[in-house]
Parts: C-alpha cells; sequence; structure tokens
C-alpha cells in the first residue's frame, strides 16, 4: 500500500511540474531556421534535385557505350523422323554479347547533356527562390505578430489609466465637485477601451496561429516570441543608412537582375529551349554508331572458342525523308524558345513593378515615422493639459476622453509606422533578392 502511494505521489508531482513548465520561446533567427526547416513547398523543391541530378548521368550515359549480354536454351520436345535418324542431340545453348557506341548524332547528344546541366541549375535557382519566400514569409508575421503585441500593451496601459481616472472622478463626484454625467462618461470610455483590448489580443492570437502554422508547428501551442529582434524605434541615421546603400533606381534594378534567383530561372528557361532548338535540327544530321557483337552456340556447354564468332560493324544512317517530323519538332523548339524569352521580358517587367512598389513603400513608411513622433508628443502634451484643466474644473470628462482616445490612436500609429518601416524595409530587400 505504500508503494501505490508513494507512486501516486510521484506521478502528481510529475503531473503539476508538466503543467506549470514555462512555454517555449523563440527569437527572430529561430523562427526563420524553424519555418525554412518546415516548409512543405521547400520541401517538395528540394526533392527535385534527385531527379535532376538523375537526368543529368542520364545524358551523360548517353556518350558511353551500351553493353548486352544475353544467353538462352533450346530443346526439341518433339523430333522429326531425320533427327531421330541422324541422332542429333535436342540441346542447344547460345551466348551472346554486343556493345555499341553512338559516334555522331548531330550534336543531339551535347545539347541533351547541356540542357540536363541547366535543368539542375534551374532546380537550384527555384530552391533558392522559395527559400527567400519562406523567409520573407516568416519576417511578415514575426514583425505583424509584434506589432501587434506592443499594441496589445498599449491597450491594457490605457485601460489601467482609465480605472484610475474613473476613481478620481468618482471621488470627485463623492466630493460634489464633478456631476454624475462625468462619472457615466468615464465608465462608458472604460467600457469601449475594454472592448478595443478585446478586438487587439483577438489580432494578436490570430498573428501568433498564423506565425505557428508558417513554421510548421501546432497553431494551439503555448508559446512566446522575443521583442528583442526587431527594434522598437527608427532613428533618422538608420533611414538614411538604409538608403545609401540601396542607390539610384538603375543601380537597384541592375543588382535585382543579378541576385534575384525567380529571374535567374529565366536565363536558365531560355538556355534550356535554345538547346532544345538545337536538338531538333540534329534530326536533319546524319548519324554514325560502331557496333561490336559476340555470338557462341553449341549442343554442350563446351567449346568457346571454337564455336564463337564476333563481328564488328560501322553503321551510318542519313535521313532522306521523316514525314515532316524533324520539321515540326524545329517549329515546336522554336516556338517554346520564344515563350521562354517573352516569360523573361515578363518578369524583368514585374520586377521593376514589384521593386518600385517597395520602395514606393519604405517612402510612404519614412514619412510616417516622422508624423507619428510628432504626433504622439503633441498628442501627450494635449492630454497632460487636459488633465490638469479638469483638475481645476476648467474642462469635462468628454474633453479628457477625447484627449485620451487622440493620444492611444498616435500611440498606436507610432507603433504601426515603426513596424511598417521594418516591413518595407524587408519588402525592399527581398524585391531585390537580398534578403536573409
Amino acid at each position: 500500500m505504500k508503494k501505490y502511494t508513494l507512486l501516486i505521489f510521484f506521478l502528481l508531482i510529475s503531473s503539476l511540474s508538466t503543467s506549470y513548465a514555462s512555454p517555449k520561446v523563440y527569437d527572430l533567427s529561430e523562427t526563420i531556421e524553424i519555418a525554412v526547416k518546415n516548409n512543405y513547398d521547400l520541401q517538395l523543391s528540394e526533392a527535385q534535385i534527385t531527379t535532376a541530378a538523375s537526368a543529368l548521368r542520364a545524358a551523360f550515359g548517353s556518350y558511353l557505350p551500351s553493353i548486352n549480354l544475353s544467353a538462352g536454351y533450346d530443346r526439341y520436345i518433339v523430333q522429326t523422323e531425320l533427327q531421330k535418324v541422324a541422332k542429333l542431340d535436342p540441346n542447344s545453348f547460345s551466348m551472346s554479347a554486343n556493345a555499341g557506341l553512338t559516334l555522331f548524332d548531330g550534336f543531339s547528344r551535347e545539347a541533351q547533356y547541356a540542357s540536363a546541366k541547366e535543368k539542375t541549375k534551374l532546380t537550384e535557382y527555384n530552391i533558392r527562390y522559395t527559400k527567400q519566400y519562406v523567409i520573407y514569409q516568416a519576417y511578415m508575421g514575426y514583425i505583424n505578430l509584434i506589432r501587434n503585441w506592443q499594441i496589445v500593451k498599449i491597450r491594457r496601459e490605457n485601460i489601467n489609466l482609465g480605472k484610475t481616472e474613473l476613481e478620481q472622478i468618482k471621488a470627485r463626484y463623492e466630493a460634489g465637485v464633478t456631476a454624475i454625467d462625468a462619472v457615466y462618461t468615464q465608465e462608458a470610455d472604460l467600457g469601449n477601451r475594454e472592448s478595443e483590448l478585446i478586438t487587439a489580443e483577438n489580432d494578436f492570437n490570430i498573428s501568433k496561429a498564423n506565425l505557428l502554422t508558417l513554421m510548421g508547428l501546432d497553431p494551439t501551442q503555448e508559446c512566446e516570441f522575443l521583442e528583442s529582434g526587431l527594434p522598437t524605434q527608427i532613428k533618422p541615421e538608420d533611414i538614411s543608412n538604409f538608403r545609401s546603400v540601396l542607390g539610384s533606381f538603375s543601380q537597384i534594378v541592375t543588382h535585382a537582375l543579378e541576385n534575384r534567383y525567380d529571374y535567374k530561372a529565366t536565363e536558365s528557361n531560355i538556355t534550356i529551349a535554345e538547346q532544345g532548338v538545337r536538338q531538333a535540327y540534329s534530326s536533319y544530321s546524319p548519324s554514325l554508331s560502331a557496333n561490336l557483337g559476340w555470338g557462341w552456340n553449341n549442343n554442350k556447354l563446351i567449346g568457346l572458342s571454337a564455336n564463337s564468332n564476333c563481328i564488328g560493324s560501322l553503321q551510318l544512317q542519313i535521313p532522306i525523308f521523316n514525314n515532316f517530323k524533324p520539321n515540326n519538332a524545329v517549329q515546336q523548339a522554336k516556338y517554346q524558345l520564344n515563350n521562354e524569352e517573352i516569360n523573361q521580358k515578363k518578369t524583368e517587367q514585374s520586377l521593376k513593378q514589384a521593386i518600385q512598389t517597395a520602395l514606393l513603400n519604405l517612402g510612404a513608411s519614412e514619412k510616417q515615422i516622422d508624423v507619428t513622433t510628432k504626433s504622439v508628443i503633441s498628442a501627450q502634451q494635449n492630454y497632460d493639459s487636459m488633465k490638469e484643466r479638469m483638475n481645476v474644473g476648467s474642462a469635462s470628462a468628454t474633453d479628457l476622453v477625447t484627449a485620451n482616445t487622440q493620444l492611444i490612436t498616435a500611440q498606436i500609429n507610432a507603433v504601426n509606422a515603426v513596424y511598417g518601416y521594418i516591413f518595407s524595409q524587408k519588402g525592399v530587400l527581398f524585391s531585390i533578392g537580398d534578403i536573409k
């Protein structure tokens, strides 16, 4: 009985320690690392590397000889009268080996190998671009989460302030200094603040679930995300330093064309299409191949040297007329090449548009930083002044509520401006292929 009591005791202690275990804490770098590791699209892209490597190996194999070996056994089940009189052995054994090597095929092998090699590069470009996109999404999710958390803290502080103000107004009412209307006004305002907090907390919880889902984790798990990975304020020198690194628009576009992996992928697609045209034209060229064969046949498994022969041959094949199939193949290959060239131009145009949009968002967010900083200072001064005026009876509770609403709005706008600038900055880096 004592043993069972101790067992139950230890189980309860273990359960309590698990229940009160501190939640998992993620920082920015760990969040990005987990998101990249668990992303399904990236896993599918990485799985294509094996296929691309296999195709490249198969293309190289066309330069090597093909070798075949075969062996056979035959036996007459029913013999003719002539075979019986001649007493022929009903058994027959045979073996043969053949080696063939393509010496020239109109450069089709070269085009096939170059295409397979370029497809390997294309696979790598797609993986790197997908990885950058996942990193960008992780940044966006993390920034949005911290921004929403900052708003939650502002809303909670505002409720505490509202409760304090309500107590003060009640005390003034009980002292006969303030009318009951001021109490009702403050109570209604406190209810509005609580409602705004509920909305802010819901937005924060949704952003946390979205970020955990992006990381490939359970969206219901208890966890925390560190605020220290992102700046809480943007200084003028931060803005000027980032701008100086970017350079002019033409420099930014040139840099993006050299670094964006999705644009490099269009270059690989053009190269592959060019090799497709080259391979299609090879159908018009003659082909030359060499063959070496060895054969053996006997009624018994003996006499390999006496009953065998070896033959070598060269075969030249010149296409005369193939029902217009080579011409059709060439036209199809040229059509594909034209499509890839057009797709590259479209990608370049979209890239420039994305850069321009990112720069415009960056410029707007830079202005928001300055405007909201000044707005918070003015709103704080107005609130402090209105509170003093109310204490001396020259302002109403409605005036104080209005001033507080303006202050909270200014503070939230400032938070949105800071994280909006970080958001825009990451957008620019992604648009030029530099996000990491």
